[in-house]
């Protein structure tokens, strides 16, 4: 009896060995130094963490005025922020309270009364006129 468990545990442990054998190794990148440090740098680095991060999505409501390729967003609190995008989005929504999803650029315009930059991706009509409260 003893012999027969021996023999299964051998075999057992030959089949994982074999199979941990034929386990293909991972392929090289098209980079050859993408996961090595580099004498000036120790720190690794990898294709992923040279990429741009991607701005964050944001959320903004408000009375939407504006034509021809000049757009604005008023918010409630009457923080107004300049537009970008594709005006055929917003042209349909004037005089309405909207609510936009897309990003705003991190330095926000030029001088002292300049407004931030929103660049729009999405528009959500909220109300078909903006609330005076």
């Amino acid at each position: 009896m003893k012999k027969i468990y021996l023999i299964t545990g051998v075999l057992l442990l030959s089949a994982v060995w074999v199979a941990a054998q034929q386990t293909p190794s991972a392929p090289q990148s098209a980079a050859p130094n993408a996961t090595q440090t580099s004498p000036a740098n120790p720190r690794t680095f990898s294709p992923e963490q040279s990429a741009p991060p991607a701005k964050a999505e944001a959320t903004i409501q408000g009375c939407l005025a504006g034509s021809g390729d000049s757009f604005t967003l008023t918010e409630k609190s009457g923080k107004a922020y300049q537009l970008e995008g594709d005006s055929s989005k917003l042209s349909n929504h004037v005089g309405h309270e909207v609510q936009l999803v897309g990003s705003q650029a991190s330095g926000g315009g030029n001088g002292t009364d300049s407004q931030p930059v929103f660049t729009v991706k999405k528009v959500n009509m909220l109300a078909s006129s903006c609330s005076t409260k």
